[in-house]
């Protein structure tokens, strides 16, 4: 997989699943319980960076799709995830490269190589969000999240979405990430507070849901789901069959330091101290995705696409007498 740009723009036939809305099974009768969808899954890829050699898992990226303004039919494949990940990779790795670890379709794992110059931020600092414009490989195993499966305000009200509304998110787990192949393992929380206002974090002030959730390191830039009631008809599975859309992606977690009561400066020159996860994490919320998505410079993009498909398409239409 390249970054869209120069590699050639004509062939954008995808042949990897669609993950529209991700699916959820209802399990056997008789167990009040839900099972993911396999497609699920296939969305997500680990991003790592590398020193001397050596491979350091960072962090959780999704693929999302968005059609072409002027090509609707085609759609565009984008690598998302969360820009202190990118960052952090710029900041530990010798290599001058991100690493993205995706699922091959004959056997195995790959680490994909791309350059710090294939990302691009939110125009706006405040906004945790990193894109690269790739070209897909059909040689890889993955699914790709719709921009059509984003969460809207009319989702949002039409599913009575608030606090201690279920959510769910695919992601790294560092200490078993998968030795042949990623197995990202799946956390889920309730809603906890919606956007009515910034949040203050280290970016400053964020507009961001806030969720109760056991969030770590390794999930940081996983895309986070809502259920919705709505059955699906979907053949092969062994129950009810529900939609789920995109409700925005983990940023990170509040946490607060384990400190004695009072320090004495004179005795304690140095004070180690570790990060206490609170249980509640911070998620972009899916517009700020989309809205990078559709920044001038992918847009121009894609439209320079639209473009050449359209021009191609008209090359090859026969002659009318």
């Amino acid at each position: 997989m390249t970054p869209a740009e120069p590699a050639p723009l004509l062939s954008m036939k995808l042949d990897s699943r669609m993950v529209g809305a991700p699916r959820y099974v209802l399990s056997p009768v008789g167990e009040n319980m839900r099972t993911l969808a396999p497609d699920f899954l296939s969305g997500v890829y680990f991003l790592a960076a590398r020193k001397k050699g050596e491979f350091k898992l960072m962090g959780t990226g999704f693929f999302v799709n968005h059609p072409l303004e002027d090509h609707p039919s085609t759609e565009m494949l984008y690598m998302v995830t969360a820009r202190h990940v990118i960052e952090d990779i710029k900041s530990w790795c010798d290599d001058a490269l991100v690493h993205a670890r995706v699922n091959r379709k004959d056997h195995g794992a790959e680490f994909l190589e791309m350059p710090e110059t294939g990302w691009h931020c939110h125009e706006d600092p405040r906004i945790d969000v990193a894109i690269a414009q790739v070209v897909p490989d059909r040689g890889l195993d993955h699914g790709a999240f719709k921009t059509a499966s984003f969460a809207t305000d009319s989702l949002l009200r039409e599913h009575r979405v608030g606090p201690g509304k279920e959510l769910f998110f695919p992601g790294l787990f560092a200490r078993h990430a998968g030795q042949g192949r990623n197995l990202p393992i799946v956390r889920t929380g309730t809603v906890a507070s919606m956007p009515h206002e910034r949040l203050q974090t280290k970016l400053g002030p964020m507009e961001a849901y806030l969720v109760e959730v056991r969030s770590i390191g390794g999930l940081s830039g996983s895309p986070v789901f809502v259920e919705t009631d709505k059955e699906m008809d979907c053949q092969g599975f062994p129950g009810p069959v529900f939609e789920a859309f995109m409700l925005g992606m983990v940023q990170g977690h509040y946490g607060t330091r384990d400190l004695p009561d009072s320090i004495d400066d004179s005795v304690f020159s140095v004070q180690e101290t570790r990060s206490v996860n609170m249980g509640i994490g911070i998620v972009v919320p899916a517009k700020d995705i989309l809205s990078a998505i559709n920044s001038p410079r992918f847009v121009e993009s894609r439209r320079r696409i639209a473009a050449a498909i359209k021009e191609h398409e008209k090359q090859k239409l026969p002659e009318l007498d």
